[in-house]
């Protein structure tokens, strides 16, 4: 996809929690209980709660503990930095000791950026608070950086800590190359041009799974960043057919959680998805259901529930009802018959057999349907026992699609052919169409440079099903080198995971030559880069972005003042036809935040005004904006953002894209800027 992942997306955390819980503790003869806890770096107030018991009776209480020391040190740091910028920071020197002082600030970083800076003879009058500034600069490394602060006098040390990352200001690049290895020696070498060679890593992964060549698809999906319904279901579909396999193919996915769990952890989001009326709406918070996403929805619970998972059975049941009260036998003007037939085939998966509507859809319209439908049709029908009927529908001769429903119901070449393998699996194993259609979705995956969550959810979802119960031709062992050193040996059979960075070689040695077609190899490979590098495009898509005062007039981005109010407009437009479900992603200069939508006390400006189409979905993080809305073929977008300049020094200001996320080749970005606040 054209859209690229910006690096350090989560969540940025200023101040870090205390915790503590003791445990069940004995008081003694006078009600007394006493426990130490060692607080870590931390200044302010703490709330110490306790539920005591004796018998029958209870009670609780609690009590606010504050914890301060005689010389307390308060840096203050952005949230994120990029390289090369300069900054600065501001220490703030609390003194509390019983007199005057002269003190000594060090401020020492490890990590990605290496620097030590200090001040002597500091002086803070007895019970003040001044602040001492200190300017720096970033280096080209990126990563996560410790900063540590300390101030000592008065027979007095204080100290602190904050880890921070610095993070690109121009968007990761991410590619994916695959194929079979045919000699006893095979070479990668590292392609980087107009990539900033340090900030390179490759993981190669080799075995005889033949899913091994779509492993930069399924990382792709299982890291999706956004999360809509359809997103949420597509990441865990597949999880339910294959979690070992997955497991196998992208194992670096499943370090910190197991398949069972992100499976469950996305039925939990669906339930916040739901609408009133039973349906699933694209973004949390929606109240408009959305069609196909709705039926979509209710697959995944119906075959989730079947996998054994714990699925809400009031969240299905209102979901059956809904989709067979709305969708089943709903003909839309101007659309096929793909959404009544996808209800119908996923009603009667999950027991609810409508045979009025299937027989109506069948007799009636099956001469206009297109071959996704008839398909669909079809499986309804297996599903219900009708394999007379399903043979019948299956090799009809299917009409054309129409063209509204590429846009509404997220067509494509892989997910019409990954629906109609797992509706010919569901039905007949035995059927002579199954392989030829395997291998032709599974070329057409492997060759295929799209990356749509739908289309490698249900390809994973039937190549997987598939290749599940296929075995395996053994390959010969061997090892993989960097050079001439050793990274990885591998046995018969087996497989080998290795990661290098920059632009170190890598080489795939084997004892012997291995069957045609058995061996794998995939390399995923991620980028930023360079300054030099990087041009604006636009491709289909027009995205502009603007810094504006707490007046709306153009502000100069060379002369912000610190503590000053910033509207950042973004603008969107189709160059050509509407766009539907396309993601802005804005990511913010290091020295602005956001201002806090919940605070009831944050400026509302008047001339603020929105564009002639509202977004469904706007994602305030603490170092982009991102924001989901249709493109019409007419008008524009508009998202305006309040951001406050809160660190002085010189910045880059990233570029904004936009892509189309089910056609991300409609697509633009603009280029990057320099912005100064003083």
């Amino acid at each position: 996809a054209m859209m690229k992942q910006f690096a350090g997306s989560s969540a940025i955390r200023r101040v870090k929690p205390v915790t503590f819980w003791s445990g069940i503790i004995t008081a003694d003869k006078n009600g007394k209980a006493i426990f130490n806890a060692e607080i870590p770096e931390f200044s302010g107030a703490l709330r110490i709660m306790a539920v005591a018991s004796d018998g029958k009776k209870f009670g609780s209480t609690s009590k606010i503990m504050t914890v301060r020391s005689p010389l307390m040190v308060t840096p203050t740091l952005p949230r994120f930095l990029a390289p090369d910028e300069i900054f600065d920071i501001p220490v703030s020197l609390r003194n509390d000791t019983p007199e005057d002082g002269n003190f000594n600030i060090a401020i020492k970083t490890s990590g990605a950026m290496i620097t030590e800076l200090g001040l002597e003879g500091f002086a803070v009058p007895q019970g003040r608070q001044k602040t001492a500034f200190f300017k720096t600069q970033t280096g080209s490394d990126l990563g996560a950086t410790a900063f540590k602060f300390s101030a000592e006098g008065n027979k007095e040390m204080a100290r602190t800590s904050i880890d921070l990352n610095i993070r690109a200001a121009l968007p990761v690049q991410r590619s994916f190359e695959s194929g079979f290895i045919k000699d006893k020696s095979t070479d990668l070498p590292a392609k980087l041009e107009g990539m900033r060679v340090k900030t390179a890593e490759r993981t190669l992964l080799i075995g005889n799974q033949p899913m091994l060549r779509l492993a930069g698809k399924l990382d792709y999906l299982l890291h999706y960043p956004y999360g809509c319904a359809e997103q949420t279901v597509s990441q865990a579909f597949p999880l339910l057919k294959f979690p070992e396999l997955a497991r196998e193919i992208s194992p670096k996915s499943f370090e910190k959680e197991s398949p069972q769990y992100m499976v469950q952890s996305a039925l939990s989001r669906l339930s916040v998805m739901q609408t009133s009326d039973g349906g699933f709406a694209m973004w949390p918070g929606g109240h408009r259901s959305e069609p196909w996403v709705s039926v979509y929805v209710l697959h995944f619970l119906q075959q989730a529930a079947i996998s054994g998972y714990q699925v809400d059975s009031m969240l299905i049941n209102r979901a059956q009802r809904f989709v067979a009260d709305n969708y089943s036998d709903t003909i839309r003007d101007g659309y096929s018959y793909l959404l009544p037939c996808y209800a119908q085939y996923v009603l009667a998966r999950s027991g609810k057999v409508m045979h009025g509507p299937m027989n109506y859809l069948r007799e009636r319209k099956a001469a206009d349907m297109d071959k996704l439908s008839l398909t669909l049709l079809a499986g309804a029908f297996a599903a219900s026992g009708d394999l007379a009927a399903y043979r019948e529908l299956i090799s009809a001769k299917p009409a054309t699609l129409k063209g509204k429903d590429k846009d509404q119901f997220f067509s494509s070449e892989v997910r019409d052919l990954a629906l109609e393998l797992l509706v010919r699996m569901e039905a007949d194993r035995k059927d002579d169409a199954i392989p030829q259609l395997a291998n032709k979705l599974y070329n057409l995956m492997a060759d295929n440079e799209r990356n749509i969550t739908q289309d490698n959810s249900l390809g994973f979802l039937a190549l997987g099903s598939f290749f599940g119960q296929t075995k395996s031709a053994p390959h010969p062992a061997g090892k993989i080198m960097s050079g001439d050193k050793e990274l990885a040996a591998f046995e018969t059979n087996g497989t080998a995971q290795v990661t290098v960075t920059g632009n170190a070689p890598l080489s795939i040695k084997l004892d012997s030559v291995p069957e045609e077609g058995s061996f794998v190899w995939a390399v995923n490979s991620r980028a930023v880069p360079t300054i030099k590098s990087w041009k604006p495009y636009s491709n289909g898509l027009e995205i502009s972005r603007e810094f504006l005062t707490r007046d709306g007039e153009p502000l100069d981005i060379n002369g912000i003042k610190q503590g000053q109010l910033v509207a950042m407009r973004t603008v969107v437009t189709s160059t050509d036809k509407p766009v539907a479900d396309a993601v802005i992603s804005c990511l913010l200069p290091s020295g602005l935040e956001p201002e806090n939508t919940k605070l009831a006390t944050r400026e509302e400006l008047p001339w603020i005004t929105k564009g002639n189409v509202s977004p469904d979905h706007v994602d305030i993080r603490d170092d982009r904006v991102l924001v989901f809305s249709d493109i019409p073929g007419k008008g524009k977008v508009e998202n305006v953002t309040l951001l406050r300049a809160v660190t002085r020094g010189e910045f880059k200001v990233p570029p904004v894209q936009v892509e189309g996320m089910y056609d991300p080749e409609k697509s633009a970005a603009t280029a990057l800027g320099k912005m100064i606040i003083k």
